[in-house]
């Protein structure tokens, strides 16, 4: 009895087995999946540049974004491909479909990373660009989104979708073959860093910044090698918006900075190109600190370097000075110099005025555009001294000489060094109420010889005039005047004792009053 039921399960099952054999069936689990096509192509820029047309990349990725009830289904798309239009191909779940309560629409972002599985979009443009060998910015940079068709997709499993651009394109050249980096400086505003990005129906639908949570406010290009290469064209990406100036600070390979700043307002526009021109004016932010001099925040230096340029500098909180060259300047490495008080410079002169008992500062010292530190010294190796010892009963000292001695006078400044242009515009030193000491009074130099004459006063305004001819100076030296020897005062100098005897005159001989 067994070998007979085991016999017709046997029979049954083969006779099954032939049957779909005949008919060739074959048995399936039904796909829960299914394959779509995304034909992108770029209105503007994508991955890579090439001059101004668009590439796409081979295995570039992008993130697929279905929404129903306010919850996002996200999908990876990628292609093998490369150019102007590319397909991007991936799956899709069934229940992912405009039947099942999905959008009509839905969205694609590029690089695939910027999305998040939640839906949620984020980009971040870092601080320091190292931009590629053709000048383009790298891989995965340039944020893109499009928006894709999802009835399309269960329709034909197929769509077609235009990318846009979310980011701004700064693009710049440059001449010189020596430049190592560019830095580029908004007014505050943010010009890159990490953003949460939303999709915006009044532009598009294209992506917009919603918020910038890490904000850098400049970028720092680099080349690839250790300078930029002149005449090339480079992109750099940053986020639109409105700046009110933008500065830009080259770096040589020497480590000159030039530094320009450019008044707008400029408005950057998602995909637009903003073109950074280069030229002569464009100067170098330099900083030194001092020696011989030490300077409180607050106080001013005037420099000058020839006809070329001159600017009056603050010291800062640290006593030091920060300034701009033109890059002329800077690339002939002009010499220049620097003068304390800055109001002492004026319309290309140094200007001076010398009170002979109380010298006023004046400072000087050698600028070049490399300078790190520079070394002050004062105005009194320029001059020289007078000395003199007055006599007892002196109440008044007047000098007079043929030359200037005091005043004001121009000043040159060689390598940094004062010098008297010329001499001054007084040639009289007053001194009232002396006393019988030894005194030192500061002069110009005398460099051709120059006749001096010494009047002294005593308390009854009697005078002596001592004369000290072809007399010369030169700065740091001091010339020595005798005063010393009798003194016979005379009420105006021309006789011994006139005015002791007036009223006198006149008595007949042998008159006289013995004390």
């Amino acid at each position: 009895m067994e070998n007979t039921i085991m016999k017709k399960t046997f029979f049954f099952f083969a006779a099954l087995v032939a049957v779909a054999a005949c008919n060739n069936v074959k048995v399936e689990t039904p796909s829960l999946t299914r394959e779509v096509t995304i034909k992108a192509s770029s209105a503007e820029t994508k991955t890579q540049l090439s001059g101004d047309a668009v590439h796409w990349e081979a295995n570039d990725a992008v993130a697929l974004r279905f929404t129903k009830d306010a919850a996002h289904h996200v999908a990876t798309f990628s292609t093998t491909q490369a150019g102007h239009s590319v397909q991007f191909k991936g799956t899709l779940p069934n229940t992912v479909s405009v039947a099942q309560g999905y959008e009509t629409d839905g969205y694609a972002v590029y690089p695939a990373t910027a999305m998040t599985n939640n839906g949620t979009i984020s980009h971040s443009l870092p601080a320091t660009v190292i931009v590629n060998e053709n000048g383009s910015f790298d891989t995965e940079m340039n944020l893109s989104s499009a928006v894709v068709s999802l009835a399309e997709l269960d329709a034909n499993g197929t769509t077609e979708a235009t990318f846009n651009n979310a980011l701004s394109i700064v693009r710049f050249s440059l001449s010189a073959s020596d430049i190592a980096s560019l830095k580029i400086s908004a007014d505050g505003s943010n010009l890159a860093g990490t953003a949460s990005m939303v999709f915006d129906p009044e532009a598009d639908d294209r992506l917009v910044v919603d918020e910038v949570v890490i904000p850098y406010v400049e970028v720092t290009v680099e080349p690839t090698g250790d300078a930029f290469t002149a005449a090339k064209v480079y992109n750099v990406l940053v986020y639109p918006g409105t700046y009110t100036s933008l500065t830009a600070e080259l770096t040589d390979t020497d480590g000159c900075k030039y530094r320009k700043t450019v008044n707008g307002p400029f408005n950057f526009v998602a995909s637009n190109y903003y073109t950074f021109t280069f030229n002569t004016q464009f100067e170098k932010t330099y900083t030194f600190s001092t020696t011989g001099k030490t300077f409180i925040e607050g106080q001013q230096i005037h420099t000058v370097f020839s006809d070329l340029h001159d600017e009056t500098l603050t010291a800062d909180a640290d006593g030091e000075f920060t300034g701009n060259l033109p890059a002329a300047v800077v690339h002939a490495n002009t010499p220049g110099y620097a003068v304390y008080p800055a109001t002492a410079y004026s319309a290309g002169k140094v200007n001076y005025t010398l009170d002979p008992q109380n010298p006023a500062e004046l400072w000087s010292a050698k600028v070049l555009p490399t300078s790190e530190s520079i070394a002050f010294t004062d105005v009194t190796g320029a001059l020289a001294t007078l000395q003199f010892t007055v006599p007892a009963g002196v109440k008044s000292v007047t000098i007079e000489s043929t030359k200037g001695i005091v005043g004001a006078a121009v000043m040159n400044v060689t390598e940094g060094v004062l010098s008297v242009s010329g001499e001054g515009a007084g040639k009289t030193i007053e001194l009232a109420e002396v006393s019988a000491q030894q005194y030192t009074l500061t002069i110009y130099p005398i460099s051709e010889a120059a006749d001096l004459a010494v009047t002294l006063k005593d308390a009854a305004d009697k005078t002596v005039v001592k004369n000290f001819n072809g007399k010369t100076v030169a700065a740091k030296e001091t010339l020595i005047l005798d005063l010393s020897g009798e003194l016979n005062f005379d009420k105006d100098g021309s006789f011994d004792n006139e005015g002791f005897v007036d009223g006198l005159d006149g008595l007949g001989g042998g008159n006289s009053i013995d004390f």
